[in-house]
């Protein structure tokens, strides 16, 4: 079994040196050295928020990087550790979350109209609960995103009665909506980190279709690691509908090691000695505090002094 991380920080390293596990990255051009990685599991309670949330903020804390946190999951865990309530409900009424932005191209008129990303952007003043914040910001979620897909599909089918009466159709790419906002943010930002749905769904995919690279959080448990052939299954697909898909899997974390049970060593050993999970070197024990510090009212100076 490879080694355990004496902190987050062995991961980052990894991160940054562009080959994780001992394996180097494909080389990519990417404008001004912005890198999009999105954090990917199907199954929940693997760390995928925790694994983006202490990544993101070492590489601005420690690191010293420019760093934007976008949030893609309903559950809104990750808008929840970076910003204060008060904060949260302020972007939801100005209608500035990552929501707002699929419910906008709903009800556009016309594909000109645009939303601009830059006003979802929680900066450094009202993000995160860690002193002396000038590199994090972020974009936030709402549990309203859960239902979007049933506001996509009541959309579709008023679209649907619409051109029977009219010959004026108003085409969404919806798998492109956040490459196409976000391409203006690459230049300011040294990493944009994306909490993912535990799903394959239209979020998902955005996500996939936006990102250089995705990491693949995985606890000990055989279901935590079953979902990565369907996240590969639908990368494959979308490189066939989509030209421009260039996502590269950067491997698996290891999360959530309880050294104490035989089953984790036992999983631990099967996913290092299987190249295809291109697991890092290093691996994250099960840490109560990394899982403490996700809420945004804890006193984090307790476990970072």
């Amino acid at each position: 079994m490879e080694k355990r991380a004496s902190s987050v920080e062995d991961i980052i390293k990894e991160v940054l040196s562009g080959s994780p596990g001992g394996k180097s990255l494909p080389k990519k051009t990417i404008p001004k050295n912005g890198k999009v990685i999105s954090f990917i599991n199907l199954k929940g309670g693997v760390g995928k928020t925790t694994l983006c949330l202490t990544i993101g903020e070492i590489l601005a804390f420690e690191k010293k990087k420019q760093v934007l946190l976008i949030d893609f999951d309903s559950q809104s865990n990750l808008s929840s550790a970076v910003t204060a309530k008060e904060t949260l409900q302020d972007y939801g009424r100005k209608k500035s979350t990552i929501y707002h932005l699929f419910k906008r191209l709903i009800s556009m008129k016309t594909p000109s109209t645009r939303w601009n990303i830059e006003d979802a952007i929680v900066d450094h003043l009202y993000c995160s609960n860690i002193k002396g914040n000038k590199n994090f910001s972020a974009i936030l979620s709402l549990p309203e995103l859960g239902q979007f897909d049933e506001d996509l599909a009541d959309a579709l089918e008023e679209q649907s009665r619409r051109e029977l009466l009219s010959s004026i159709r108003v085409t969404v790419e919806w798998r492109r909506v956040l490459k196409n906002h976000i391409s203006i943010l690459r230049s300011k930002y040294d990493y944009i980190l994306i909490d993912c749905p535990p799903s394959l769904s239209l979020f998902t995919s955005n996500a996939i279709v936006a990102s250089d690279y995705f990491v693949t959080p995985i606890s000990p448990e055989y279901l935590s690691k079953q979902g990565l052939d369907l996240i590969m299954g639908r990368i494959s697909r979308l490189r066939q509908r989509l030209a421009d898909v260039g996502i590269d899997f950067a491997g698996c974390i290891i999360n959530r090691v309880d050294i104490r049970r035989g089953d984790h060593i036992r999983l631990c050993e099967e996913i290092y000695g299987h190249s295809e999970y291109r697991a890092f070197k290093y691996w994250v024990g099960d840490l109560k505090p990394m899982y403490i510090v996700t809420d945004y009212y804890y006193p984090w100076e307790k476990y970072w002094p």
